[in-house]
């Protein structure tokens, strides 16, 4: 059985809308889907309906922005996406983006690369993210190459990223929970802290109820994915290991 569990459509930073999604889905051959999109779950009922007619099963889910020092995100699989908590907290997480985009926005163009926030709004089928920036920056020309829109002005440390005020992902876990989904820490190879404090991190989270690990993500090398391993192992945590 093959599987993405890990699938961003337009409706958050990805391209394709949940349609043509679930039909790349099917044409690699995979058995499953799961659409994450970054605090949404506005995509949803479409994956779940094309994916119906693709063959393929599409696990309903989202994957939440928190925040513990550094960005720590949380997915959330087989939630029930009608949820009245789950619902309230997105909408309160889907406000405050939208205030941090418009304020990177401003600093932007402070540094001679104006972009139309309005427009930017407008364009996005869901939730905003920085992504949306930087694409506007590579269509206005300011930009050709879209890391470089990360590395150079979007990224923490750089002079346009201001963080977002967000929730800690204990609270992130209990809200994917409150859903009847299971919470799973996404991407720990890309937690911006020393090893030692990634396992301390975890311990942490497994305790507060986290139910997995994505120890495999897109690139990882194999000495970080034995790492993950051992850790789930040690934290009677599941593996969630393909993400392509």
């Amino acid at each position: 059985m093959l599987a993405d569990l890990h699938a961003h459509s337009h409706y958050s930073d990805g391209l394709l809308p949940p349609a043509r999604l679930a039909q790349a889905a099917a044409a690699a051959g995979l058995d499953i889907v799961a659409l994450t999109d970054h605090d949404t779950t506005a995509g949803v009922v479409e994956m779940n309906a094309a994916c119906a007619g693709c063959g393929v099963r599409n696990l309903p889910g989202v994957e939440i922005s928190a925040f513990d020092r550094c960005d720590v995100h949380v997915l959330g699989y087989n939630i029930d996406c009608e949820n009245a908590a789950l619902s309230a907290f997105l909408s309160a997480m889907a406000a405050a983006r939208a205030e941090r985009i418009g304020r990177i926005a401003d600093k932007l163009a402070g540094y001679g690369m104006p972009i139309d926030f309005d427009a930017l709004k407008r364009s996005a089928a869901g939730s905003l993210s920085r992504g949306h920036l930087a694409r506007a920056l590579l269509e206005k020309g300011y930009e050709t190459d879209f890391k470089a829109c990360f590395d150079k002005w979007l990224n923490p440390g750089c002079p346009c990223y201001l963080p977002q005020t967000r929730a800690l992902p204990e609270e992130a876990i209990d809200i994917i929970h409150a859903a009847g989904g299971a919470a799973v820490l996404a991407h720990p190879v890309r937690l911006r802290m020393p090893d030692q404090d990634k396992a301390a991190l975890i311990a942490r989270l497994a305790r507060a109820g986290l139910d997995g690990l994505e120890a495999v993500y897109k690139d990882s090398p194999g000495s970080s994915v034995a790492f993950f391993r051992a850790l789930a192992a040690d934290n009677g945590l599941f593996l969630s290991l393909i993400h392509i």
